[in-house]
Order: C-alpha cells, then structure tokens, then sequence
C-alpha cells in the first residue's frame, strides 16, 4: 500500500493518493493534477475513485478535471452538487490492501465527510483518517462559513464529529487534514503536518474543551477573515468547474508587452516569493496585482484580489479562464 501526501504552497492544501492491489484513491485533488497521474503511473496503479471531504471554499477543486482524465469516480456528501456520486455514513471503498470507508463529520460543512483508512494486513482496526477541515493538527474547522445566524448550529455538529466520530477511533490512528499552515480554513493549524488523534487529544486546545456548551461558545467568539473569492470558489465547487483538459502554460513575454496586455486590461498575477516582489515589480496600484508566491499566510491575504469582489472583474483580451 502507499500513501502520499501532495501539497499546494501558497494555500496551504493537503491532498493525498492512496493506493493499492493496483487502484488507487485521490483525496480532495486540486485542479493541476497531471502529479497524481505521474504517482499512480510510477507505482502501477490506476486511479479508479476521487473522493472529496467537503465542498471546498479556498480553491477550485480538480476532482471533475482528474476524472475527464481516468474516468475515475467521484464521490462526495450530500449535498446539491452538479457533478459525481452522492455517498453516507459508512460507504466502502474497497482498493485491495487499503479500505476506505466514509464517516460523515459535519461541521465545517454540512456534508463534510471524513474517509477513516484501514490496512486490512494491520487488522480490523483503523490505521488513519482522512479529516478534512473538520480535524487538523494543532486547530478544528472554522464554523462560520454559512453565516453568523448558523455558527452555533455548526459548531454543535462540529462538536458531536469530533467527540463521536473521529476521536473514538484511537489514540494511534493517523490524521490527514485538507490543510496545514496558513490555510484560511483553520485560525491555528500547526506547522507540524503530522499527528495521530492522541497527540491532538494532548496538545490541541479545541480538543480539550469537553463541555459543548464551552466549545460553542467558543467558535462563536472566533472572528476568521473569510476573502472575497470564498463565495465564487463555493459555487463553483458545487456545480463543477469547467475542465480545462491540460493546466495552460502561458508564453513568455517581454516587459514591454506584458504593460501593453495590463493596459488593455489583462491581470498581472505575481507568482514570486514576498522579497522578490519588494525589490521590483510592474507599475501600478499594489492593490490591483495578486501576489500568491510562496511565504507564510500569502496565498489567503492576497488572493482575494485575483478574484476581487463580485462584479468587479475587469475583462481584457487575455483573460483566461479560472
């Protein structure tokens, strides 16, 4: 079996390939995903389901790309998606060695699904768990993104799958997050990526909160930056993206050409790291570029200009697709 974990800087997304017997799963795949065609083709597996943990709200998701590229399945909760399979509570992926079986966890989301992973060659007992943003390491899913009149609503859900789903499963089983450091989805998600639900039992201080009343009370006191672009991710994510077929590499171009194109009204997008792009950048107003190069927290505070607010979008002849 083999389980490998595919990380996307700027946003701080955790996705993950598991794999075995020749099948293989994606867990919450981001949209360039040609790195899990790559891994599955090294290991000589085929990627037959994609599953996803919720209706993410910080990128565009690349479950319906990966699957228009191996006819794998997609699978999710319930939830009015435009695309995939609609699973519950106890759904088995069966890949041979490795078995996934789903564990609806709401909070986050009111369909937020975990899939708790089990080595049948280990035993009947589970070996990890893939979290979403209900569990991560150090911190648990923000409650607030379907507006402050449903926070507490939410952060009792979140309570009960967190106390009666995911930490019964044992102080030994593996957690695998959707996101680490610097994700928008979590207030105080550690720089570790790796634990196990005994650790986070010890150290995160969400966890020791045992009173729900405590808990609620507390995610209802949290006040979280949610970017502009959360809202057109979440509907985007729930009808389905549009597939690109391959992920576009752009040509490259002169300085001269670049300020003609920004004229005409095409998005200069900054892909460098923060100290680069002090020391020298393109004319105009900082305010209009979108700066989401590698760096702690970047990708949250300065994409929300890439997407800006609705109705705000300038359209020029270059503008390619999201």
């Amino acid at each position: 079996m083999i389980l490998m974990k595919v990380k996307a800087e700027g946003l701080a997304h955790l996705s993950y390939i598991v794999g075995s017997n020749g099948k293989a799963a994606v867990i919450d795949p981001r949209r360039d995903c040609d790195i899990y065609l790559d891994i599955a083709q090294e290991h000589g597996l085929r990627i037959t389901h994609i599953l996803e943990t919720h209706r993410n709200e910080d990128y565009v998701a690349g479950s319906r790309e990966l699957a228009s590229l191996t006819g794998a399945s997609i699978l999710h909760g319930d939830m009015p998606f435009g695309y995939g399979q609609t699973i519950y509570d106890g759904h088995e992926v069966d890949l041979g060695q490795a078995v996934l079986r789903a564990l609806s966890t709401p909070g986050h989301t009111l369909e937020s699904m975990s899939f708790v992973l089990y080595d049948r060659t280990s035993g009947p007992q589970p070996v990890g768990v893939f979290t979403g943003d209900a569990l991560f390491v150090g911190d648990v899913g923000r409650t607030d993104l379907f507006g402050e009149d449903r926070i507490r609503e939410l952060a009792r859900l979140m309570f009960d799958s967190l106390h009666n789903k995911l930490l019964p499963l044992g102080d030994s089983v593996m957690i695998y997050p959707a996101h680490g450091s610097g994700s928008a989805c979590g207030g105080n998600i550690s720089d570790r990526e790796e634990s196990t639900i005994g650790l986070e039992k010890a150290k995160n201080k969400a966890l020791r909160l045992i009173s729900k009343e405590d808990f609620v009370a507390m995610k209802a006191r949290e006040i979280m930056e949610k970017p502009h672009y959360f809202n057109r991710m979440e509907e985007m994510n729930l009808t389905g993206p549009p597939i690109l077929g391959r992920v576009p590499r752009p040509p490259v171009l002169p300085p001269r050409e670049i300020i003609r194109r920004s004229d005409d009204g095409a998005t200069i997008l900054d892909v460098r790291a923060p100290s680069s792009f002090a020391g020298g950048h393109f004319p105009g107003d900082p305010a209009e570029l979108c700066r989401v190069g590698p760096g702690p927290r970047s990708a949250h505070r300065t994409c929300r200009r890439w997407a800006g607010r609705p109705g705000q979008h300038r359209q020029g002849p270059d503008q390619g697709r999201i």
